[in-house]
């Protein structure tokens, strides 16, 4: 992995001035830059999402399980192509159940309604955050 130090190096070494090669140069290290910002900030967009990956107890009043979450966002992704929906409101959908289902202990009977309003609320709402912003009030 070419890092922004080796980079600077490299244009130090050549001493060039303002050729294509120094403008590329540039834009690589600022992309770099970007990059490693958003995996800074990744974590702390990630859900604590933590299923049960079997169900001892798989009745009604059982808990979901990973299999049963990947079955939910199987049949988003279904209506997401059937209806020609943008890729974004499917991962806003799947992220606001993920987000959800971290912090309500719910039913497996409640998932398929879970599913479908949460891809509801992000096919609706025009802001990909779950708070009123400026966007929103707009």
């Amino acid at each position: 992995m070419v890092t922004s130090m080796m980079v600077t190096s490299m244009m130090v070494s050549r001493k060039m001035s303002s050729c294509p090669y120094e403008v590329l140069v540039s834009t690589l290290v600022q992309s770099l830059q970007q990059q490693q910002q958003a995996l800074a900030h990744e974590a702390k967009f990630q859900p604590k999402l933590q299923l049960l990956s079997t169900a001892s107890n798989t009745g009604e009043s059982g808990e979901i399980t990973c299999a049963m979450r990947d079955g939910a966002a199987h049949v988003l992704r279904s209506l997401k192509v059937w209806y020609d929906i943008p890729c974004a409101v499917l991962l806003d959908a799947l992220n606001m159940m993920d987000w959800f289902m971290s912090r309500i202990k719910a039913r497996p009977k409640h998932l398929s309604c879970i599913a479908i309003s949460s891809f509801h609320l992000a096919e609706w709402n025009p802001c990909p955050c779950l708070k009123p912003c400026q966007m929103c009030l707009r």
